[in-house]
């Protein structure tokens, strides 16, 4: 694909069969063009996937032949949720989704195949990046969807040991649908 040709909002509308995005998906877009870290705070429910995976692809457009995403996630209910979504997008992107109860040797087998989107969850991406399965991928967009709650479910450690390996280069989007209290 042409690097200067990045697939527009409007093809993906059409691809999704929808009519527009709503404001927090047109705002978050937006804003994940800079290159600063960006976090996005809203409801279950509210097109926050959508919201990040489009800009994800805009940027693996944009990046070298080599560039990866990596998303991360609590839960493989997400996993699955996750890739269904990201399909509907209908790029020309593979991925490799990583989680537990998931053949590890078929994980393995599709890594060595350089996916541009790693789609895995804490627990099973950091026995990947233990085996240096992770080590020779190019990732320099990481998504932490639901970044509170692997937090919250001990995910420290196995976090630590997936970002161990990394450079300062990554750009970061973070989510969450967990309502911040403020005093």
């Amino acid at each position: 694909m042409d690097k200067n040709k990045q697939t527009s909002k409007e093809t993906f509308l059409e691809r999704l069969s929808l009519t527009n995005f709503n404001k927090m998906q047109l705002e978050f877009m937006e804003r994940a063009s800079e290159d600063a870290p960006i976090m996005l705070l809203a409801p279950t429910g509210s097109g926050k996937t959508l919201a990040y995976l489009i800009p994800m692809v805009q940027h693996l457009e944009a990046s070298p032949s080599d560039a990866t995403a990596l998303i991360i996630f609590p839960s493989r209910e997400l996993a699955l949720q996750i890739t269904e979504v990201f399909k509907s997008l209908k790029t020309s992107f593979h991925a490799c989704v990583c989680y537990g109860g998931h053949s590890m040797r078929t994980e393995e087998n599709r890594l060595i195949e350089k996916p541009k989107v790693i789609i895995g969850t804490p627990g099973r991406l950091s026995e990947h990046a233990q085996k240096g399965n992770l080590s020779s991928l190019n990732i320099d967009l990481v998504i932490l969807d639901e970044f509170d709650k692997s937090l919250q479910f001990g995910f420290h450690e196995q976090l630590s040991l997936i970002f161990k390996d990394f450079s300062e280069k990554q750009k970061f989007f973070l989510t969450s649908a967990t309502t911040l209290n403020t005093l």
